[in-house]
C-alpha cells in the first residue's frame, strides 16, 4: 500500500504554478476578424516587432501596373521587420484606384502573397474600385481586385486564392480576360466565369466544402507571404 507523501507548502505552491490546479475558467479567446484587420492599415500590419523577420527580409518591391491608365509603381509593402508600410499601400492604391477611393489593405497584401508564393515581381489590375450598380459588389466597396501575375496562370492562380480564408476567389477564363478576382469577406465564395469583357452571364459557383473549415481557422498571421521553392528576385 502506497504511503501519502507530505511535501512542504512551499513545494505545493511550486507544483500547482508548474502544471496547474484548477482555479477559475479561463476566458475563450476572441475570434479575430478579418475585416476588422483590413479596415486600417495600422490593423493589417502585424504589431510592431523589434527585430527582423525572416519572411519580411525574403519579401521584395512589385510591380503594378493598371493597364487601363497605364500608370505604374514600385512598392514593397513590409518592412524588415514585418510590418506594413502605410505609404506603400496609398502609392499603390492611386495606381489600381485612378477614380481616388480606397482600396481595401488587406486585398492588396493577398495579392502580393499570391505574388510571392509563385516568386513573381509584376502585377497587372485590371479594375479595383468601381460605382457599380450592384450595392453588394466588393468592387463597390473597394475590397476587391480583378488582377494577373506574370508567367502565372490564371487557374493556378485562383486555386491557390481559395485555399486562404475570408475570401471570394472568381476566374474569369475567356480568352481575352484571364483575370482573377480577390476579395475579403466574412464567408469564402468561390466561381468561375467564361463571359466575354463587360458581360456577367456565365457565372458558375465553385463548392469547396473545406472553406468553411479554412474560415474558421483563419488567424491573421495566415495572410503573411509564403514562398515556394523558387528563384527570389533580388531586391535593388
Amino acid at each position: 500500500m502506497a504511503l501519502p507523501v507530505k511535501l512542504p507548502f512551499a513545494a505545493v505552491a511550486m507544483l500547482s504554478a508548474l502544471f496547474g490546479g484548477g482555479g477559475a475558467t479561463p476566458a475563450q479567446p476572441v475570434a479575430p476578424s478579418p475585416n476588422v484587420l483590413a479596415s486600417d492599415v495600422a490593423l493589417a500590419a502585424p504589431e510592431t516587432r523589434g527585430k527582423t523577420l525572416v519572411w519580411a527580409v525574403r519579401t521584395w518591391p512589385l510591380h503594378f501596373r493598371n493597364p487601363n491608365t497605364n500608370e505604374t509603381v514600385d512598392a514593397r509593402f513590409y518592412s524588415d521587420e514585418g510590418t506594413v508600410d502605410p505609404e506603400a499601400i496609398a502609392a499603390v492604391t492611386r495606381v489600381v484606384n485612378p477614380d481616388g477611393e480606397p482600396e481595401d489593405a488587406r486585398v492588396l497584401l493577398l495579392v502580393a502573397r499570391a505574388a510571392y508564393f509563385f516568386g513573381a515581381t509584376n502585377v497587372e489590375v485590371l479594375s479595383g474600385h468601381r460605382k457599380d450598380p450592384k450595392a453588394q459588389s466588393k468592387h463597390h466597396t473597394g475590397e476587391a481586385l480583378d488582377f494577373k501575375l506574370e508567367r502565372v496562370d490564371s487557374g493556378v492562380l485562383a486555386a491557390h486564392l481559395r485555399g486562404l480564408g475570408h475570401v471570394g476567389v472568381g476566374i474569369y477564363t475567356h480568352p481575352a480576360t484571364r483575370y482573377v478576382h480577390v476579395d475579403s469577406r466574412e464567408t469564402s465564395f468561390h466561381w468561375i466565369d467564361s463571359s466575354p469583357p463587360g458581360k456577367a452571364w456565365r457565372e458558375y459557383g465553385i463548392t469547396d466544402i473545406k472553406s468553411h473549415a479554412r474560415d474558421l481557422a483563419w488567424q491573421p498571421e495566415f495572410d503573411e507571404p509564403r514562398f515556394l521553392a523558387v528563384a527570389i528576385p533580388r531586391r535593388k
